[in-house]
């Protein structure tokens, strides 16, 4: 993420992505467990229902 210094790395696969007015969005498939994804992701999730 721009500006942030800590570095996370997970391996998956892309499953689709969608270009809107200037707006990427992307769907994927992590080898984790999605408990443990979202952990990670939590400080970087944009919309607060995907995490709830």
């Amino acid at each position: 993420m721009p500006g942030e210094e800590e570095r996370i790395q997970l391996h998956g696969e892309i499953m689709n992505c969608h270009l809107e007015l200037q707006k990427l969005s992307l769907g994927s498939k992590f080898e984790l467990p999605e408990r443990q994804v979202i952990k990670m992701l939590q400080p970087f999730i944009v919309d607060p229902t995907i995490a709830s």
